[in-house]
């Protein structure tokens, strides 16, 4: 086994990456795909080879506005690792100790810099993965697990086919409208604009959620540009005021996997 700790935007890096991807598919991960190896907070990658062969990789993201149980943090994410418990516990241990040495206090992952980014690892499940969901080999759970790293946070994804809340929605939207408050589809001729109005609602509804950290506008729109041909504007439906002013909404997109 061999570890490397390259900085971000070595082409060596990039080559590690498309180098093991191709191993993972060859072993039967085709879900897999390249990541985007950039980020604001992005400083390095860790290289793992096995027999002189790309075995993992992940990318190491320092990020001064991130903070867990009042500490600083440091975070690894873009992870890529074959179906071997040597090989993640070497990613682990580098990632440590790249965050000792930045005075880090807590070690963050699989983390793609802020929760912003694609963060957490899947427990696996019997179900599909569903269009925006984390993909990734069902054996990282268990090799992270068995890394020494703890859960500091799970979530929950439901499927409901029964939609019963649709029942009471006339009559809220009733008294909500009472107060002034009207429904509109977001708009994708003016969707720079919309996300702008998004991104300052977000940047203060969402300022005490777990693992928060600001996040610029020009950073937002670009991660949300993403999705412009992905949505239908009947999903994603604002709560506004007189003045268009956004006093919530509701994000969604189909289903396309």
């Amino acid at each position: 086994y061999s570890v490397q700790t390259v900085k971000a935007g070595s082409a060596g890096a990039a080559d590690h990456a498309d180098a093991l991807l191709r191993r993972l598919s060859m072993q039967g991960e085709t879900s897999l795909s390249r990541p985007r190896l950039e980020g604001e907070f992005l400083t390095d990658h860790l290289l793992v080879e096995k027999d002189g062969q790309p075995a993992g990789f992940a990318s190491l993201f320092l990020n001064p506005g991130q903070r867990y149980n009042n500490g600083s943090t440091c975070s690894f994410g873009h992870l890529l690792c074959i179906n071997d418990k040597a090989v993640m516990d070497r990613i682990i241990s580098g990632t440590e100790a790249f965050s000792v040495k930045a005075s880090a206090t807590w070690l963050l992952g699989p983390l793609n810099g802020s929760t912003w980014d694609e963060y957490r690892v899947a427990v696996p499940v019997k179900n599909p993965p569903y269009f925006l969901e984390p993909l990734h080999p069902h054996y990282y759970h268990e090799l992270i697990a068995g890394s020494g790293l703890k859960p500091v946070a799970s979530y929950c994804s439901q499927r409901d086919a029964h939609m019963a809340g649709i029942k009471k929605a006339g009559t809220i939207e009733k008294r909500i409208s009472e107060k002034g408050i009207k429904f509109r589809p977001i708009s994708l001729n003016h969707f720079q604009e919309e996300l702008k109005k998004m991104f300052h609602f977000c940047s203060n509804a969402f300022r005490q959620n777990f693992l928060f950290s600001p996040i610029s506008e020009t950073g937002f729109i670009e991660r949300y540009l993403r999705l412009k041909d992905m949505i239908a504007p009947d999903f994603v439906i604002f709560a506004v005021d007189p003045h268009d002013g956004v006093k919530g909404f509701i994000f969604a997109v189909p289903e396309i996997l």
